[in-house]
């Protein structure tokens, strides 16, 4: 039987005795089907409901920002032993008194269902003793906390260990979330009234895995933070190859893991420039960053426009700026900033010596070349 809808809608060749009683819900009424053929109620539709979306995150299901490691705005490996550092954009490290090395790696023999180029390698240094502990985390922004309330969170990660190096206990990585009711703390220091909604000790092989864990019960109606909080304990002394990977993390409002969300390169940067944006400097060339204007004859301004609004006012930092004005290149000093907004500042520089601007006149400013010059802004949590 052909069934035929024409341009203006007119549906032909549909037996209206052909519909099964109760395949036709309540909607409209098309002429020449019976009534008794439209039975039942639609179902109310919520994002609970629907599968795969998260209907109160604007249709993203994926809660944790880089979770796939594709966006290292900072550098790419990172020397730690004590203290904070973030490391992939939005996730952190705190070894406890441990020489350590933490590294962006490609993804190599990946399993089904791995959406991820990159993923983040923890690794104790060679011949190190020290067995404390590596604290691994990530922070929501409190704003992003409160569409968790009443609802249940599954975590869901990808992770593998070297095949004889990790020298963890019983190859182990523990990985949970944090909830807490501050206002856009960090895990480091802690959350107020701080604890876990769900945790996980996992054992580690040399193939990658998928682990998943699900809140006990729904998040708390006055929860404000939410967090993803990471560790792994030592024993021994560390070999050549004592390390862990870990890529494709994600927290979703749901009772059971999905696949994880792949979102463009370009989308997941903008997420991450919202806390941290770096214009970084080039190996080999000068990289200009705009017009200035000499204030006097010691101070020069720049105004920094931001790629997305921040999250909140920023510290700016620099290394290698520098001004050109006239025939001569000028090293700088930061001296402030002013014109506070979170789509953009005036960053003042200072010369490091002598008075070599002309005031009132436009000026060139510019990163050195050099890699490890650029000039940043943070509004990390």
């Amino acid at each position: 039987m052909a069934i035929v809808i024409n341009g203006s809608g007119t549906v032909t060749g549909l037996a209206v005795g052909g519909l099964p009683d109760g395949t036709v819900d309540d909607g409209t009424v098309a002429s020449g089907i019976a009534s008794s053929k439209l039975t039942g109620a639609l179902p109310a539709i919520s994002g609970a409901s629907i599968t795969g979306v998260n209907a109160v995150n604007g249709g993203r299901k994926n809660l944790i920002i880089n979770g796939g490691m594709d966006v290292w705005q900072r550098a790419t490996s990172f020397a730690l032993t004590n203290g904070k550092a973030y490391t992939a954009d939005r996730f952190w490290l705190n070894p406890q008194s441990v020489a350590s090395t933490h590294s962006r790696q490609a993804v190599t023999s990946p399993i089904a269902g791995m959406a991820s180029q990159y993923c983040l390698r923890i690794q104790r240094n060679i011949n190190v003793s020290a067995t404390g502990l590596i604290y691994f985390a990530t922070d929501l922004e409190s704003t992003n906390a409160f569409a968790c309330r009443g609802r249940k969170l599954t975590l869901s990660f990808y992770a593998r260990k070297h095949a004889t190096g990790y020298s963890a206990t019983s190859d182990l990585f523990s990985l949970g979330i944090v909830s807490g009711k501050g206002t856009n703390q960090t895990l480091v220091n802690g959350y107020t009234s701080g604890s876990y909604v769900a945790n996980q000790s996992n054992t580690l092989t040399s193939s990658w895995q998928r682990f998943t864990v699900t809140t006990g019960s729904v998040i708390a109606d006055d929860i404000t933070q939410i967090g993803l909080q990471g560790t792994r304990t030592s024993v021994g002394t560390a070999g050549t190859n004592d390390y862990m990977e870990i890529t494709g993390i994600q927290v979703e409002i749901s009772d059971a893991a999905t696949d994880f969300e792949h979102r463009s390169y370009g989308e997941e940067l903008a997420l991450c420039q919202r806390y941290f944006f770096r214009i970084p400097g080039n190996a080999s060339d000068a990289r200009c960053i705009g017009l200035g204007f000499n204030q006097n004859t010691t101070l020069t301004n720049l105004y920094l426009n931001f790629p997305v609004e921040m999250r909140s006012e920023v510290t700016v930092t620099q290394a290698g700026v520098e001004v050109l004005t006239g025939a001569a290149t000028i090293a700088v000093n930061l001296n402030g900033i002013f014109d506070k907004s979170l789509l953009g500042q005036r960053v003042r520089f200072s010369a490091a010596s002598g008075t070599p601007f002309v005031s009132d006149e436009v000026s060139l400013i510019r990163i050195d070349a050099g890699a490890s010059n650029y000039i940043q802004a943070d509004a990390e949590l």
